[in-house]
């Protein structure tokens, strides 16, 4: 029974093959010439990079928004001035906003554009 499965999952690849006709038509080998060829693929990358460049130096003319947000511990033992030892812990928090517009880029944004 092992040896009957064994030839069938042997012969049913060439099945599969004999069961398609092995002659394309004119238009199945445009088709697939078409979706493999490299070249219209590497142009088809190179014009979504392109689209990529073109919207990333229209933004560029938008202001730029930062923000940032920090915090610190200190913890140990310091002498006062009485001489005595005490135990310090000292906690600080920062926060920072910052923006920036381009306002003259020597003419850079519209040649990128272009």
């Amino acid at each position: 029974m092992q040896q009957l499965l064994s030839l069938f999952i042997l012969f049913l690849p060439l099945s599969i093959l004999a069961a398609q006709p092995s002659a394309w038509s004119l238009e199945q080998c445009i088709t697939y010439a078409f979706e493999h060829n490299l070249d219209i693929k590497l142009l088809e990358i190179e014009r979504k990079q392109s689209e990529t460049n073109l919207n990333t130096s229209q933004m560029s003319r938008l202001p730029d928004l930062n923000a940032g947000v920090g915090q610190t511990w200190n913890f140990g033992r310091t002498q006062t001035e009485t001489g005595l030892y005490e135990t310090r812990n000292q906690s600080n928090t920062g926060l920072s906003i910052g923006s920036s517009v381009p306002l003259f880029t020597g003419l850079k944004i519209p040649s990128q554009i272009a």
